[in-house]
């Protein structure tokens, strides 16, 4: 990833935000309420058939390309157990409720790894997208059309969350007033604020 001063502030929120709507035309709510289901569809954790439900998620999200569904729906079942330990270790570590603000990179290395493997490529994006799904507030995704940055996920990672810590309480609530302002529905309790914000503060950067 290149050096550069990013940075969190109200000016880049709201250029990500154009983006976000207007460019890319993606949901008005900021999937807002796909949060919600998946929140609902991950609290007895992955299933095979909440698998193949996460794949229809992928494809919708465009991160299977160019492999099709029914490659990554396989790959996926064979490393669902392990999946599922990497997912309960985390949960264990932080009581069911992990943040960006909190967890620790080698505490969630192993699920990222895990589900790097199902795609197998170099690219982070299917990696962050899954791993998104099941710790939405955990991890943020990384977009190459959106964000534009390619390279080691785990760098990109603690870029996100030295941003999002850095950041002083006021501005925080400045960010997360701003992004509730512009969506199309209120936000429930488990929106991503952090991850959301981060991702759409570096797409203008």
């Amino acid at each position: 990833m290149a050096k550069k001063n990013y940075v969190l502030t109200l000016q880049t929120l709201k250029i990500g935000i154009w983006n976000w709507k207007y460019k890319y035309h993606w949901p008005s709510d900021f999937h807002n309420q796909d949060y919600l289901e998946l929140q609902r569809q991950l609290e007895n954790g992955i299933t095979p058939s909440i698998w193949n439900k996460l794949v229809d998620r992928l494809s919708a999200w465009r991160a299977n390309r160019p492999l099709s569904k029914s490659v990554i729906r396989e790959r996926g079942l064979s490393v669902l157990d392990t999946l599922n330990a990497e997912v309960e270790k985390v949960n264990r570590l932080y009581n069911k409720r992990p943040t960006l603000s909190d967890v620790e990179w080698h505490a969630i290395e192993g699920l990222y790894l895990i589900t790097h493997r199902i795609k197998n490529v170099t690219s982070p994006v299917f990696a962050s997208k899954l791993c998104h799904f099941i710790f939405p507030d955990v991890f943020p995704v990384i977009d190459n059309e959106y964000i534009g940055v390619l390279g080691d996920y785990k760098e990109y990672w603690r870029l996100c969350q030295k941003l999002w810590v850095n950041a002083t309480p006021g501005l925080k609530n400045e960010l997360i007033n701003e992004l509730q302002s512009q969506s199309s529905s209120q936000m429930y309790p488990i929106f991503p604020w952090s991850t959301k914000i981060v991702e759409m503060c570096l797409s203008a950067q």
